[in-house]
């Protein structure tokens, strides 16, 4: 299939309406004085996020509720110059009715084989193995996100993504922002569904730790991929209220790399490896979601596309919103929206972004210390994994299992 062919009129629109249900469903959800959480657990639904912010903004002009909604959502910084004008929360607005965003990279995306074969595991570990661990820990962190200041000292799963941040990659405010963000209460989250897998495994750990997000699932293809167990397990929560979905026929976003998700993900298998075994306070940890995702740094030709596919993105938006707003010319919102996927194919294609591998030199920009003395990888699905030597793996989960045991103290 030519970009062309994938950027259709009906697929663009499409995928723009699913951003305006977004925004229905989480007006809808801010009647509920518990909700106050909005999770984004992978890359793919960052857009999807970032376009229902597009709705919200312009129902806002003629619908109060959705003008309440935009002073209430918490966007955090790693996507926040994508949301302007919506940057930012009135001071005036109380805390306990504030809606936080909360990002967690629950990606699972560890190249299983390069993994195995650099750590001497060949068939000692599985795919499968790494993926239900992962979302397993991440959901981990949320829940030490559910708790006050004391609980997250003693969360060892939050206390490694907050030392990462901190200590590895020197993001210090995006730490800030975790560590002040309200106690997880109500929460739904927004994801994009192929097969299934991902989102019902999330799910799946969720209840492990007594979670019931409430789940607004993109579903691609119009849901003609979906793989059993996870049709039935998705059908059921549709049945029970937890589930709502949105089939479209194509989520652009899905495994293609920052130019289309805004955002960039990388994983340090070596911490991963190193950390098989270890005992955090007298207990096993296996630090299996050592990673993080990234905000596109000025200069990265994938964060020109992005803003193309969000100018794009508004413009599909807007066309759908022409219904409601009476100031709002679809044809011409429509027209806006062919020059702006014009723009974005020429830049996908002229800078070849969707086959795209970065090298050590493309990273430098994100500022990870040590970077120079790793080796360096990207995945199909463009996943960056840095892994470090033994010495120095094994100097940063010391490093960190002082740190949080003296909490204890």
């Amino acid at each position: 299939m030519s970009l062309e062919q994938e950027f259709s009129d009906e697929n663009v629109l499409k995928f723009g309406r699913a951003c305006f249900d977004i925004a229905e469903i989480i007006n809808a959800k801010s009647k509920n004085p518990s909700f106050n959480t909005l999770l984004i657990p992978s890359r793919g639904a960052v857009p999807f996020f970032i376009g229902a912010m597009y709705a919200v903004r312009c129902l806002e002009r003629e619908y109060p509720d959705y003008a309440e909604l935009a002073t209430r959502l918490r966007v955090p910084r790693m996507i926040r110059e994508f949301v302007a004008p919506a940057d930012a929360i009135p001071e005036q607005v109380e805390r306990y009715r504030r809606i936080n965003i909360l990002l967690c990279p629950f990606t699972a995306d560890i190249n299983t084989d390069q993994f195995a074969q650099d750590f001497g595991l060949v068939g000692r570990i599985s795919n499968e193995d790494i993926i239900n661990q992962t979302r397993s820990y991440w959901t981990r962190v949320v829940h030490g996100l559910s708790g006050g200041k004391k609980e997250r000292s003693r969360n060892q799963y939050l206390q490694l993504y907050l030392f990462l941040l901190k200590k590895l990659e020197g993001r210090t405010e995006i730490a800030d922002e975790y560590e002040q963000a309200p106690r997880v209460d109500g929460m739904a989250m927004i994801d994009t569904v192929i097969s299934g897998r991902a989102s019902t495994t999330i799910l799946d750990s969720f209840r492990e730790v007594k979670i019931s997000p409430q789940a607004i699932l993109i579903v691609d293809n119009d849901g003609n991929s979906y793989k059993e167990p996870f049709k039935t397990k998705i059908r059921i929560g549709k049945d029970s209220g937890q589930i709502t979905t949105l089939p479209i026929p194509r989520i652009f976003s899905e495994d293609r790399g920052a130019c289309l998700e805004g955002v960039a993900g990388m994983i340090y298998p070596s911490l991963m490896y190193y950390g098989m075994g270890m005992e955090v306070q007298g207990k096993p940890f296996f630090p299996v979601g050592a990673g993080s995702w990234h905000p596109l740094s000025q200069n990265d030709p994938n964060k020109k596309a992005f803003e193309a596919f969000c100018k794009m993105l508004g413009s599909a938006v807007k066309v759908e919103c022409a219904d409601y707003h009476s100031d709002t010319n679809k044809e011409q919102a429509l027209q806006e929206m062919r020059t702006d996927r014009k723009s974005l194919l020429s830049l996908l294609k002229s800078g070849k972004l969707l086959s795209l591998k970065s090298t050590k030199s493309d990273l430098e920009g994100f500022g990870i210390k040590y970077l120079q003395d790793s080796k360096t990888y990207e995945t199909s699905s463009h996943v960056v994994h840095i892994a470090f030597s033994e010495e120095l793996s094994r100097k940063l989960l010391g490093d960190f299992r002082k740190q949080f045991e003296s909490a204890y103290i």
